[in-house]
Order: C-alpha cells, then sequence, then structure tokens
C-alpha cells in the first residue's frame, strides 16, 4: 500500500512525503514460524553485507537486487544480515520483492565488542531504539535479533532489559534476545508478549569429514527428550542461524580483481593479499605444488571438499523436525 502524509498550515500543505508500507504477521505456533497464519519452513541465508569498494553501502543497487535474485532462486525466503544497519533502500527492496528479513541491532559481542564501561547499558539502549525506530515500518523484517553470541556476563544481564525496551517500541514482532545463544540460552518473545521462551538458536561451524555423530546431531537438534551442547531444554522451536563452513575463494584471481577494481585501503582487501602470501609460503615448505599445480587449484579444491560437507550438514538440518 501507499500513504501520503502532509502537514498543513492555514490548510496549506507545507510538507509531503509518500511512503509504501504493508500488512502481515509472523509468529511462532505449536513450535512453528507461521507467516500469515500458515506454518513456513524457514530456508535462510547469513548475509554478510560486505562489499569492495564501500564496505557497507554497495555503490550500485543492482549488486544488492542480483543478491536476493540468486537466493530466491536458491529457494532461500529470510536473509539474515549480519550487526549492521541496513541502508533503508535495501530494505525498501525487500518489501518489494517478498525477502523476509531478519532486523540485526549492530551491536556486537563474541567476547570482543562492545568494550565494557559505564556507558555500556546507555549505549546499547541508543542501539536497539534507533533501529527499531527507523525500520519497524518494513514489512519485509520479521524479527529483532538483539545480541550475537554473548560470553561476558555484563552483557548477558543487559539481554532482558532491551529484549523489554525493543517490545515497547514494537509491539507486533518476534524478538531474539541473543543469536547463538552461548551465555545462558537464547529466548524468543512472542508478539505481544513480554515473557521470554526458551530458544534453540545456533550456531555450527563445522569442517568436512561430517561423520555420524556430527549428523545425528543435526538431525535432532531441538528434540526436547535429547540434551545437547547449546539447546534449551523445552524449546518451542529451533532455528539453526549459523552453519557450515567456507572452502578458500579463488584468492590469487580475488587479488587480481583488487587491484583493478577495489579499493587498497579496507581490512577485506588487506586480508586477502596476507592470505595469498600466507598460502604460497605454506605450499612452498610442504611441497604442495607437486601436488596442486597452483594456489588457484588448492582453493578449488578446498571449495569441493567443503562443499560435500555442506550439503550433509544442510540434509541433516532439513530432516530435522524441531
Amino acid at each position: 500500500y501507499t500513504i501520503e502524509t502532509s502537514l498543513a498550515s492555514a490548510d496549506k500543505p507545507q510538507d509531503v512525503i509518500t511512503t509504501r508500507f504493508g500488512l502481515r504477521e509472523f509468529t511462532v505456533t505449536n513450535g512453528r514460524f507461521c507467516l500469515n497464519g500458515h506454518p513456513l519452513y524457514i530456508k535462510a541465508a547469513f548475509w554478510e553485507c560486505l562489499y569492495p569498494n564501500t564496505l557497507a553501502n554497495p555503490h550500485d543497487k543492482a549488486i544488492v537486487r542480483k543478491e536476493m535474485v540468486l537466493a530466491k532462486e536458491m529457494g532461500i525466503n529470510l536473509l539474515r544480515p549480519w550487526r549492521k544497519p541496513l541502508q533503508p533502500w535495501i530494505a525498501d527492496l525487500a518489501d518489494e520483492m517478498g525477502m523476509l528479513l531478519v532486523g540485526g541491532i549492530p551491536v556486537e559481542c563474541m567476547n570482543h565488542w562492545p568494550e565494557v564501561s559505564p556507558q555500556l547499558r546507555k549505549r546499547v539502549a541508543i542501539e536497539v531504539r534507533e533501529s527499531i525506530q527507523r525500520d519497524r515500518n518494513h514489512a519485509s523484517i520479521v524479527w529483532w535479533e538483539l545480541f550475537n553470541e554473548v560470553v561476558r556476563p555484563e552483557l548477558g544481564r543487559l539481554k532482558h532489559n532491551k529484549a523489554l525496551l525493543a517490545r515497547s517500541l514494537d509491539p507486533t514482532r518476534l524478538i531474539a534476545d541473543e543469536s547463538g545463544g552461548w551465555w545462558g540460552g537464547a529466548h524468543l518473545y512472542l508478539p505481544h508478549s513480554s515473557e521470554p521462551t526458551p530458544f534453540n538458536e545456533l550456531h555450527r561451524y563445522l569442517r568436512n569429514p561430517v561423520n555420524a555423530q556430527i549428523y545425528d546431531a543435526l538431525r535432532t537438534m531441538g528434540n526436547p527428550k535429547d540434551k545437547w551442547r547449546g539447546t534449551a531444554d523445552q524449546a518451542s522451536v529451533g532455528f539453526l542461524s549459523e552453519v557450515g563452513f567456507g572452502g578458500l575463494s579463488d584468492l590469487p584471481k580475488d587479488v587480481e580483481l583488487y587491484e583493478a577494481e577495489g579499493y587498497p585501503l579496507t581490512p577485506y582487501t588487506r586480508s586477502q593479499y596476507a592470505l595469498v602470501d600466507s598460502l604460497d609460503s605454506v605450499m612452498r615448505e610442504l611441497e604442495l605444488y607437486e601436488v596442486f599445480e597452483s594456489t588457484s587449484a588448492l582453493c578449488a579444491a578446498s571449495q569441493a571438499v567443503q562443499a560435500e560437507g555442506n550439503k550433509l550438514q544442510v540434509e541433516a538440518v532439513r530432516l530435522n523436525p524441531h
């Protein structure tokens, strides 16, 4: 729908703004994600939103549209942007294309950030408030994710308080207090509720080979009868938001492209140069050039090996009814 809002003075319009908006309901019913009352099996992708020349804001909107098209073509129905505020036009594009999004608050944890200080509570509250107020009218955003892989208790103590703040700003969405759920488990707040519900929200980075123990653990994760590391007993629903492992991209080709088109001072670019140099050094030391004709060949082989492991992990998760 489109709504036109005007500010008038003495019956004369002073300012007019036109806004697109949509209506939908996304919740959990009987242990299942439901969209507009219909059960929906979430097939999601972790979305870094990193771009070579500008890091967070792509220089060409067509790049993001292509990413969403590719995601939809491979059956993805939700994207999880990682820990940075999306450009507003990206959420607009998701609204337009029917792609669900996780609204990630730009507060990182992972035992690194943010710094624990007397200002911590206030700063986190600012991020939660401004993120939700800015993006809460996007129909594509179906839940808010507040923290990520909390380790330090100073952050863990903020989870419930900030979930209540988020609820006061948006009564209609799911709220996950933590992605990863390392510290005390993750909790989900259902729409219109301020009560935390145990939530199996896990990250599992597993290299190939994937043995029977790993396969069975992924296949049964979230079963209330099983007690697997990181799961919450009697959790209402399971969500594996990070799974699998990456092979090496074609690092020499990456460097070649960055030299031609990239911005050389970004951390990602510097990392590529360091990776190529270190990989070449290791291959010489271990005489791997007798096995692989180039570093590019080794990178391709690593992709093939890990693709097999990822295929098995995704298969196990898809077979898991929880």
